[in-house]
């Protein structure tokens, strides 16, 4: 599979797996901080249903989506903050977060490059808080996280916090992406360095 593969809209198999349970603990991974409570749909933890495999460079920059999320509760959501759990590591690097909002193409899976700079007409940034759900409604967005693998390897994208504000409190719930990612050396395999694919 190429890394050039996009992921689909709405992750419509994670949500099938989870249903639209609202759930409260205070354990697992990126323990700490404001209560846990699952709003939006996400797949097993347990990732026993990875249903993506991916091969991608060393050393290039990769860009993952969290797609059209639906907020199941009867409040307001607005996502304040995202973070990336797992994959981690030292040769994880320059992780960093964006949100795009209205936008009718499918989120990136292991999609290369500089989105903003390389598809500006497609990709357009915007501050995380603009990712706002109504009650028991979605909204055409995503948030992406991008990251360098830097040595050659097995990963599995992953776990992705997400820190929200409802009814004026702010929680955090953990979001899966079930994808196994296989890194090569992109010196060795230069055919796995694609250009940014802007448009499906």
């Amino acid at each position: 599979m190429t890394t050039n593969r996009l992921f689909v809209v709405a992750m419509a198999a994670a949500a099938a797996i989870a249903g639209t349970a609202i759930t409260s603990c205070s354990s697992g991974p990126g323990a700490g901080g404001p209560p846990q409570r699952t709003v939006f749909p996400t797949s097993s933890p347990t990732l026993a249903g990875v249903t993506d495999a991916i091969t991608v460079p060393t050393d290039e920059l990769l860009n993952f989506g969290i797609a059209n999320l639906a907020n199941t509760s009867n409040t307001r959501v607005t996502i304040e903050a995202v973070k990336l759990i797992s994959p981690a590591g030292p040769a994880i690097r320059e992780v960093s977060y964006q949100a795009y909002t209205g936008r009718e193409l499918e989120a990136p899976l292991g999609l290369q490059g500089d989105l903003p700079k390389n598809c500006p007409e497609h990709f357009k940034p915007r501050p995380i808080r603009s990712l706002s759900y109504a009650a028991r409604s979605s909204i055409r967005g995503e948030a992406v996280v991008s990251f360098v693998i830097t040595k050659p390897g097995h990963y599995t994208m992953g776990t992705m916090r997400i820190d929200y504000t409802s009814g004026g409190h702010r929680y955090r719930q953990f979001y899966y992406l079930p994808v196994k990612i296989t890194a090569l050396p992109a010196k060795a395999n230069p055919r796995l360095v694609q250009p940014t694919m802007c448009a499906r």
